[in-house]
């Protein structure tokens, strides 16, 4: 019984999250209040903040889940709070760096010292 409570922790462990269709955005509130208006999405609709909004005219790092881009866009639209769409679908770009990394070579120490 043990081991199979390992096997399925270890199963948990080594599953990745995917991020298919999440979409990554800037989200630059404009002065005070609308700092205060993007402050609310974080608690309304469970978003990643990958930056915190502090201060009017600074973009924010925002990571929206599908199943909450109208919403928020909606949200956003009411208060004329500006955003860009950086990446339309996240796991596209995690696969290419994936892959990008997965074509290098590994660093050796012949790769940086001459002798």
């Amino acid at each position: 019984m043990r081991i199979i409570l390992v096997l399925a922790l270890l199963g948990l462990v080594a599953a990745k999250r995917r991020f298919d269709n999440y979409q990554v955005w800037y989200v630059t509130p404009e002065d005070v209040e609308q700092v205060k208006y993007v402050l609310l999405l974080e608690n309304d609709f469970e978003l990643d903040f990958w930056t915190e909004p502090k201060v009017a005219g600074k973009s924010v790092e925002v990571l929206v889940p599908p199943h909450r881009v109208t919403d928020v866009q909606n949200f956003l639209d009411v208060e004329n709070v500006r955003y860009d769409v950086l990446y339309s679908n996240y796991q596209a770009e995690l696969d290419r760096e994936d892959a990008h990394r997965s074509g290098r070579k590994d660093f050796t120490l012949d790769d940086f010292n001459t002798y």
